[in-house]
This record gives C-alpha cells, structure tokens and sequence, in this order.
C-alpha cells in the first residue's frame, strides 16, 4: 500500500516522447528518432493515495515502464547519468554516477525497442518487461553503493534503439 509521503520513481523507454505528468518531477528525458526515455519522480500526497493510482503519459503503443516506491521515505534523487541510441546497440557502457555514501540506493533501467533480454553487470533484478514485439526493459538496484557507478547494460537484441540510466537516490 502507498502512503503519503512515499517516494515514487517511473521509468519509461517508449516510442512518443513526452514530458513528466503534472505534479510530477522530470528527473531526465532523452528524445531521438526511434526510442526515447523518460524518468520522473514525485512524493505521494494524501490525495495521490486517495485515488489509488497515478496516471502516465501515453506512449504510442510501443513501450515499457517499470516502477518503484520508496516507504516511508520522502527521499531525493541526487544524480542521474543516461544515454540514448538511435540505431540500438547490444551493449552500452554508461558511467559518470556516483553514490556518496552506503545509504544511497542505485537504480539502473535499460530499455530497448525490440524483444529482447536486457540485463546490467551488476545489482539485483527487480523487474523485467518484454512484449513479444517492440518494446522491452529491465531495472536494477544497487545498495549499498558508495563511489562512482560503471555499468555495462547488455541487450540480446541491438532493436533500433536504446535508453539507459543510473540514477542514485538518498533515501
């Protein structure tokens, strides 16, 4: 169950470029000719918990979202690192993130348009999105992490684009 007060994070690679819904926080956004990503955050309200959902932007029908909550934390995100490929590419080695101490939590989201297996060097898989056809994802996480965050996300299928990110978050 949501509580007022959690934070929620959605990640998106996806067809139609788009901003943050309103209310939302754009945490990043990258735009190309075949794939594009998006990333945004917002601390739940009680009228958000009320509701019982929160809406996203459409996506023209290829695409892959994955989400997280963080209980009972209202925490902040500190630092993104992303890239985005038009044509797709089977592997991708993003750097440049760093976690400053062993309480921050690191999340890495790759996302491919095309039916494949997406997978990152290291961390814990929470969640895992394939649709058959154009459209597919992964995210990790990393905790605890401390220092600079290297990761190589790797794609079983190249698709004809990719985006990827690591994003630290303080809880």
């Amino acid at each position: 169950l949501f509580r007022s007060g959690d934070l929620v994070i959605i990640f998106s690679g996806n067809f139609t470029s788009g901003g943050a819904p309103s209310g939302w926080t754009l945490q990043d956004a990258q735009n190309g000719n075949y794939w594009n990503g998006i990333v945004f955050s917002k601390v739940l309200s009680s009228a958000d918990v009320s509701t019982g959902y929160v809406g996203t932007p459409t996506c023209g029908g290829e695409c892959v979202y994955s989400a997280v909550t963080m209980v009972g934390s209202s925490g902040s995100v500190l630092r993104t690192n992303s890239s985005r490929n038009d044509p797709g590419s089977s592997t991708v080695i993003l750097a440049g993130a760093a976690a400053s101490d062993s309480t921050d939590i690191v999340f890495l989201f790759g996302s491919n348009r095309a039916a494949s297996t997406n997978t990152v060097n290291f961390g814990s898989l929470l969640q895992t999105a394939n649709d058959g056809s154009a459209a597919s994802g992964a995210l990790y996480v990393l905790n605890p992490a401390t220092g600079p965050i290297s990761a190589t996300f790797a794609y079983s299928a190249a698709g004809s684009g990719n985006y990827q990110i690591i994003l630290v978050v303080k809880p």
